[in-house]
């Protein structure tokens, strides 16, 4: 089963993380939240069950539902797509995957999700195309030492995320 971690947490990756990750962009204050409600409903929706069963299975699908909830919903004032951005590396982490998407490719999927409503995009459409990208981007353990991730995640991501968001 699929881990995930609370609003708290990821109001620490908000507050603390994104001046370390994205050091010199437009900062984000403490506690700057819209409402964390929002927060909480991007975390919970990919686990909501019906009849005792879950309507979404598959780390990659929750993974790509969280991306969109924390983008979509905008639940803090500033630093949404950062947030979700790191939340979805963590979240992989969490769930044994590693995300091996470069900083450009990251880039171009937060900025597209975020404006998928003005092109005309349903909702459905955006999570569709965001799980067919991390299907092809998010390694297993094994995947990883087989693949060289290590050496890959060096190549594509250092520093860790240096494009603005």
């Amino acid at each position: 089963m699929a881990r995930t971690f609370t609003v708290e947490y990821v109001e620490l990756i908000h507050d603390e993380l994104l001046a370390l990750f994205w050091p010199g962009v437009e900062p984000v204050s403490a506690r700057d939240y819209r409402n964390t409600a929002l927060i909480d409903s991007a975390l919970t929706a990919p686990f909501q069950r019906f009849d005792g069963r879950l309507l979404v299975r598959g780390v990659e699908r929750r993974a790509a539902r969280i991306f969109h909830g924390l983008i979509a919903n905008h639940p803090f004032a500033n630093g949404n797509k950062r947030t979700a951005v790191l939340v979805l590396d963590h979240f992989c982490l969490l769930n044994s995957r590693y995300l091996a998407l470069s900083v450009d490719d990251m880039h171009d999927l937060a900025v597209d999700t975020a404006s998928y409503r003005e092109r005309g995009t349903t909702h459905q459409q955006m999570v569709e195309k965001i799980e067919a990208i991390l299907r092809r981007a998010v390694v297993t353990d094994s995947e990883a030492s087989f693949r060289g991730y290590f050496r890959l995640r060096e190549r594509l991501l250092l520093p860790p995320y240096s494009r603005d968001l």
